[in-house]
């Protein structure tokens, strides 16, 4: 007989649906943002077990709470089949899924910004990979992060298109926009 737990290392409620053998009733279990949950609240049976945990991973992409550590990339949930999770592991797999999260964002936003740019040098007529155009034209992108509606919980995300010299700006709020601005004359 086994105790099976689970960790949720997300920022979101889980409703985990499953079955086990020689029950075709489906299950769910609802394992508490930050949290763990004793699977069935009993001790499972070595098939169980398994079936939970194959369930797990295939839905879920779980992990072996004792690997979390060493894990690159975000995991949501983990089970250990030993002991329950401590809530500084908890508190450390939250962190570290926040940190991945927060890099993975800046990644996408600098290809954003790749796309862009060569977007608005395919608008300004340039030819394909030449991006002489956009810098010819002086534009910058500022990204500002400011406050939402107050208890919205939501930030506002604003991207700034600049083109130095002639004081124009285009404000664009909740949204990324791009509006093609002619290079200077030479």
């Amino acid at each position: 007989m086994t105790d099976l737990y689970v960790e949720n290392i997300t920022k979101q409620k889980i409703r985990f649906s499953f079955r086990i053998p020689e029950n075709h009733q489906v299950i769910v279990a609802e394992i508490p943002i930050g949290g763990q949950k004793r699977m069935l609240d009993r001790d499972l049976t070595g098939p169980e077990c398994e079936a939970i945990i194959d369930q797990l991973q295939r839905g879920f992409g779980a992990i072996e709470g004792r690997e979390v550590a060493r894990h690159k990339g975000f995991v949501g949930l983990a089970y250990s089949t030993t002991k329950r999770f401590t809530m500084d592991a908890i508190a450390e797999g939250v962190e570290a899924n926040v940190d991945i999260r927060t890099q993975q964002a800046a990644d996408l936003r600098q290809g954003t910004a790749v796309a862009m740019h060569h977007k608005a040098a395919q608008i300004m007529g340039a030819p394909d990979g030449d991006t002489s155009p956009v810098r010819q034209s002086d534009v910058t992108i500022k990204e500002v992060v400011g406050r939402g509606d107050e208890g919205s919980g939501f930030g506002e995300e604003r991207i700034e298109i600049r083109r130095q010299g002639e004081g124009g700006e285009v404000r664009r709020s909740g949204k990324r926009t791009l509006k093609a601005l002619k290079p200077k004359a030479a």
